[in-house]
């Protein structure tokens, strides 16, 4: 029962990755400005696409395909670490600058993704 909500958490949260990835490539300006920034040179233009769009999707396409492939404990344990890294920046924004309903929210959303692919990397792929 826990394989089975694990793996259905990571391709939803996968899931939502690749939507917002799709949003982003749809509406590159309601994106940025969702999410706080300010989009003044091309540069920013391609950084912000390169990380919102290309890093998002690949992230998104690793949480759905992990439970699925041999390799996805590997892949688990990689975004767990990356997950995990997102949630201390987030923590240490908070604690520099002050409470901000975004950067809660995705304190919330990368501690739990963190903690899923942690646990999705030890129970999924046990029996394997």
């Amino acid at each position: 029962m826990i394989r089975q909500t694990l793996t259905i958490l990571l391709v939803l949260f996968g899931l939502s990755n690749l939507a917002f990835a799709f949003f982003s490539v749809w509406d590159l300006t309601g994106t940025a400005k969702l999410t706080g920034f300010a989009m003044i040179t091309r540069g920013g233009y391609g950084e912000f696409r390169a990380v919102y769009t290309g890093l998002v999707a690949a992230v998104g396409a690793l949480l759905v395909l992990s439970p699925f492939r041999p390799e996805g404990r590997a892949w688990l344990q990689t975004l767990c670490f990356i997950f995990a890294g997102l949630a201390c920046g987030r923590i240490l924004s908070l604690a520099l600058d002050g409470s901000d309903p975004q950067t809660v929210l995705g304190l919330i959303f990368e501690g739990a993704a963190a903690a899923a692919t942690f646990e999705g990397s030890r129970r999924i792929h046990a029996a394997r």
